[in-house]
């Protein structure tokens, strides 16, 4: 186990929730049915986040905005522009 490289600033009122690592394995041994959604929702993000690289990574600056404006619309108008930016690649 080691430290996150990362780091997460909400942007808007948010809940969090937190478990344990110990905690959650202990949840999965008694809970199969957790074990299952857990690996359902890994494997999902994990293929998500593979296409949005394989995507962007090939893209210019502004195909990655149009791709951006397409898929996350509503995020145009939460999320402020210098973040924006340097998600895309891009400078402010």
């Amino acid at each position: 186990q080691q430290p996150s490289v990362e780091n997460i600033i909400a942007l808007e009122s948010t809940m969090v929730w937190e478990i344990k690592r110990k905690e959650l394995y202990d949840l999965y041994e008694k809970q199969p049915e957790a074990e299952r959604f857990g690996r359902l929702l890994a494997e999902e993000q994990i293929c998500h986040i593979e296409s949005l690289f394989l995507t962007f990574g090939e893209k210019s600056s502004e195909e990655r905005y149009e791709i951006f404006c397409k898929e996350f619309p509503r995020l145009l108008q939460r999320v402020p522009l210098g973040y924006l930016a340097s998600l895309l690649g891009m400078s402010q």
